[in-house]
């Protein structure tokens, strides 16, 4: 599974039809994905409400947390996530945090592109510290953090 910085959701579809989506393309009946995709979308803290509306009726929030629900509708072994807090509100932001660190407990292995790891550092068991376009640290987070604290 992949969540886009940008969020990627196609603007003609509605919010329940984007997580439908990859669940569609590999063939789940559509009754089906419909089912997945609203559960995705509860699990992800967004109501009934939101499955019929267009990503440009959405706050940037709400638009970040249904790409993340299309990405785990397919319960994926390995979720992708590019600056999944960037943009978004503390309360929002401690939202997702749980929701990647749940998808790791589910046995995903989360890897997150970030600029500010702040908020994701309890989640995170290995780091990769990039300065200036070089990779100045790796290793467990207790290792990494005080590098980019550093920076």
């Amino acid at each position: 599974g992949m969540v886009f910085q940008a969020d990627a959701l196609l603007d003609s579809r509605t919010s329940l039809a984007n997580v439908e989506y990859p669940l569609l393309r590999r063939g789940v009946a559509a009754q089906e994905a419909t089912k997945r995709a609203q559960e995705a979308l509860a699990q992800v803290g967004l109501g009934a409400d939101v499955g019929p509306k267009l990503p440009s009726q959405l706050s940037g929030g709400m638009k970040k947390r249904v790409g993340l629900a299309r990405a785990l509708v397919t319960q994926p072994a390995l979720l992708l996530v590019d600056e999944p807090l960037a943009g978004l509100d503390p309360g929002t932001s401690a939202k997702v945090v749980e929701l990647l660190w749940e998808a790791k407990r589910g046995g995903a292995a989360v890897v997150i592109s970030c600029a500010e790891p702040r908020p994701l550092w309890k989640i995170a068991d290995e780091a990769l510290l990039l300065a200036q376009g070089r990779l100045s640290s790796q290793g467990p987070q207790e290792v990494v953090r005080p590098a980019w604290e550093a920076l």
